[in-house]
């Protein structure tokens, strides 16, 4: 049976600028929200069996912030996107990486349809995480399944390796479709065998072989930045608008940005041509047609 989750994390790091806690790996990044917000409104529509957002932002955004961006266009509701997803269930505030790492996990494990969008600081090989916004000595009891686990918060652990983010990746259903838009510095590499370049698919050296079908899209290659603004990312914002347009073809989407802007997409299989409709449409049909025994097959 078919399962589809969406997981949105993206990391505002505002606890590491203020007094003495600035630290040049975790960059204050005020346009998080707008990201995740645009991003939910996105997949909202699609019929998700479930959504979570992960996040260190606790609290609605203030006002008077958003209006001091200059050619913003404020919603109504993305004053209230943080209390609203709270009365949803379906917001995790970020408390520790071994908590971050549980929700992946089951959440990989129970989906067979995994759509991935991630906003925030990404280094060589490495995921940059918030530390604990408390006092890092405090121990925190939760829930895992139906086992209570003490977990004691470690500052110096306050990053996911690429190697422990791809073990995440292979932990679910065999043959599992998993979409990933990762919005960061850096190029994120899972070492997936196939990259798109000049309207094709072409075999990567040292490919990483694996069951499941996965498209990888960055927003950057390696050594490169990611633009962020005070009102978002430069690459979510135009991906999201491509996508809004109903343009999921991977060639299109390449061809619509510019030479020196384009995403690198990357993937396990060399047919993954197009962004699967089921990650943002509401209602997905694919229509199967059998010559040799005369039947039409439609699945929803």
């Amino acid at each position: 049976m078919e399962s589809k989750i969406a997981i949105l994390i993206g990391f505002f790091y505002i606890f590491f600028n203020y007094d003495n806690n600035y630290d040049s790996e975790r960059k204050y990044l005020p346009g998080i929200i707008i990201d995740l917000y645009q991003c939910y409104k996105l997949i909202n529509k699609a019929k998700y069996d479930k959504i979570i957002v992960i996040t260190d932002i606790e609290e609605n955004i203030n006002p008077s912030e958003l209006f001091k961006i200059p050619s913003i266009k404020i919603e109504p509701k993305l004053l209230h996107f943080i209390s609203d997803l709270k009365k949803r269930n379906q917001l995790h505030v970020y408390h520790c990486k071994q908590i971050f790492i549980d929700l992946l996990l089951n959440s990989f494990k129970e989906y067979n349809r995994v759509f991935l969008y991630y906003t925030g600081h990404y280094r060589s090989n490495y995921f940059v995480l918030p530390y604990d916004q408390y006092d890092h000595t405090k121990q925190i009891t939760y829930i895992n399944g139906n086992i209570p686990i003490s977990v004691q918060y470690q500052k110096q652990n306050s990053k996911l390796l690429i190697d422990d983010f791809i073990k995440i990746l292979k932990i679910g259903p065999k043959y599992s479709e998993i979409v990933l838009i990762l919005d960061t510095c850096n190029g994120v590499d899972l070492g997936l065998p196939f990259i798109f370049q000049n309207n094709l698919y072409r075999l990567t050296k040292g490919p990483n072989f694996i069951s499941n079908k996965i498209i990888l899209i960055t927003s950057s290659w390696f050594d490169q930045n990611s633009l962020a603004t005070d009102s978002g990312s430069i690459f979510s914002q135009f991906l999201f608008q491509l996508i809004k347009q109903k343009t999921y073809y991977i060639k299109y989407i390449l061809e619509l940005f510019e030479e020196n802007k384009r995403p690198r997409i990357t993937a396990s299989f060399p047919n993954l041509d197009l962004i699967p409709e089921w990650v943002f449409n509401e209602f997905f049909i694919r229509i199967t047609i059998d010559l040799e025994r005369n039947l039409i097959r439609i699945n929803r």
